[in-house]
This record gives C-alpha cells, sequence and structure tokens, in this order.
C-alpha cells in the first residue's frame, strides 16, 4: 500500500462503511478449505486465518453502531481491526512470525499464571514451571515485532500512515484528553462555565470521515494478507480491483532493514564467490 494517495479523495462515512461491508462479504463467500504449511508449520496459517476472521467479525459491530450514530464508541472497535489487520499481514510476509508469536504468547500466559497465583494463594507451582520452560525453550524465537505493534506495523513497506493513523485511534479508544475533549465545547465564560467550555454529549465526531475512512483500507489489507497465503488466491482479482477504488497496493510486501539488506548483500556475495 502506498503512503497518503488513498487518503486524496475523502469518503463519506456511509461510503466507507458500505466497501468495508462488500469485503466482508467477499471474505464470507470464499471461506478458506485449506491451510498453507509455512515454516514447516500450520501456525501461521492458522494465525493470519484468525485475525482477518476477527476483523471480519467487527465489521458487523461497527456497521451496528455506525446505523445508530455512536461513532466514537465504534472507533476502539477500528483501532482493534487495525491491530488484527496488520498483524495478519505480518504473520503472512514474515518467516519464522508463528513462532516469534508463539513466544509471546507463552510470556504473556505466565505473566498471567504468577499474577492469579500471587492473588489467589494457590500453588501452581507444576503450571508456572511448565511456562517457564516453554519461554526458555523458544526463546530464540525472539522478535520485536512480535513483541511490539509499531514495530509490525513499521515492518511492512509502503505503509508508513498506519502508526499514524493508530495513534489517532488510540486517543478516542482510552481515557484521556482526546475523548475528553470530544465532550466539551467553547461556550462564554460565565458563573456557570468559568472555563469557558461546557459539556456536551452531542457534539459532532470533527474526524469522523477520516477516521471511518481508515475501515475499507484496513479490511482490504486483512483480506489481502490471507490471500497472499491462500492456496490458489481465491480472492485475488476481486482484491486487486478494490485495490484500484481504494488507491493501494494490491500486494503486501516486507520494509527490508539495514540487516536483512547486509544479508542479503552476504549471501549474494557468497553466491558469486562460489
Amino acid at each position: 500500500m502506498t503512503g497518503g494517495e488513498q487518503f486524496e479523495e475523502r469518503q463519506t462515512i456511509a461510503e466507507s462503511v458500505e466497501v468495508a461491508s462488500q469485503l466482508v462479504e467477499l471474505w464470507r463467500a470464499n471461506p478458506p478449505e485449506a491451510l498453507t504449511v509455512l515454516d514447516r508449520s500450520a501456525s501461521r496459517a492458522l494465525s493470519t486465518l484468525a485475525h482477518v476472521d476477527h476483523a471480519a467479525n467487527l465489521a458487523d459491530a461497527i456497521s451496528t453502531l455506525v446505523t445508530r450514530n455512536m461513532l466514537v464508541q465504534a472507533v476502539p472497535l477500528l483501532r482493534l481491526t487495525m491491530e488484527c489487520a496488520v498483524t495478519a499481514a505480518w504473520f503472512a510476509v514474515t518467516p519464522n512470525s508463528g513462532r516469534a508469536a508463539g513466544l509471546e504468547g507463552a510470556k504473556e500466559r505466565l505473566k498471567l499464571a504468577r499474577g492469579l497465583a500471587r492473588l489467589s494463594g494457590a500453588d501452581a507451582s507444576d503450571v508456572i514451571e511448565d511456562l517457564e520452560q516453554n519461554v526458555r525453550d523458544e526463546s530464540e524465537a525472539y522478535s520485536a515485532e512480535a513483541h511490539k505493534f509499531e514495530q509490525r506495523a513499521l515492518s511492512l513497506a509502503g505503509m508508513d500512515w498506519l502508526y499514524v493513523g493508530y495513534r489517532e485511534l488510540s486517543g478516542y479508544s482510552h481515557a484521556g484528553t482526546p475523548l475528553m475533549d470530544h465532550y466539551l465545547r467553547p461556550a462564554e465564560r460565565t458563573a456557570d462555565a468559568p472555563l469557558g467550555v461546557t459539556y456536551s454529549p452531542e457534539n459532532e465526531f470533527a474526524v469522523a470521515e477520516q477516521v471511518f475512512q481508515l475501515h475499507p483500507l484496513l479490511m482490504h489489507l486483512a483480506l489481502t494478507a490471507w490471500d497472499t497465503i491462500a492456496v490458489e488466491h481465491p480472492m485475488r482479482d476481486s482484491l486487486r480491483e478494490v485495490a484500484e477504488t481504494l488507491g493501494v497496493s494490491p500486494t503486501i510486501q516486507r520494509r527490508i532493514s539495514r540487516r536483512e539488506a547486509a544479508a542479503s548483500r552476504l549471501a549474494m556475495r557468497q553466491g558469486h564467490s562460489r
């Protein structure tokens, strides 16, 4: 996907939701019938499938909230959609991502087990010991991209807009100033409004069109992630048509890091020297 050109023509909220819904229909019309083995296991394909399907299910909830004009309330679901789409894309194009994500999952389960044991006072030493061993066994699979969403987003080539959009969505997904500002409006300073603002639960969501324009882009990214690794690529032609309409690339590629570029150059030199 390219950076910037997809925002040249602003869509209405209704248009954005409609395109996202059409992509969900495309997804459900092409149910997965087989899994591709990557890195000698099915973990990457299964992980991609789970995140794409969850993004599609989230679209139903987002559409319901938009119909009820609950736009700000839908933003956390858009943020989760971005997390699912980016993570699915990362799984699709990143070797050994399944194992790296498995390590992060083991670490989180270990933290939870320790916390629950501490709160309950129960003896969970056997469970904790097994989880600790799992983390040790998989420690070589560590990846900063698996650990941090920001790194996953930055690993995808031509998608610099992703993390900027993520920060904007985050502002309305957590308690804090952006959310508070949404419910306030300027007012004349009076005894009833000494700060020059007043509370207004019916305020218009000022950046609604900009925010919801992300939805079809993210659904396209999610479906493209699955089609990239799917047997026979059943949605490829349809996704290419949508990509042209949205002004995005029909393919997903990894950004080449300096380390990867150096490794590639070394491998080429070694190949030429033989």
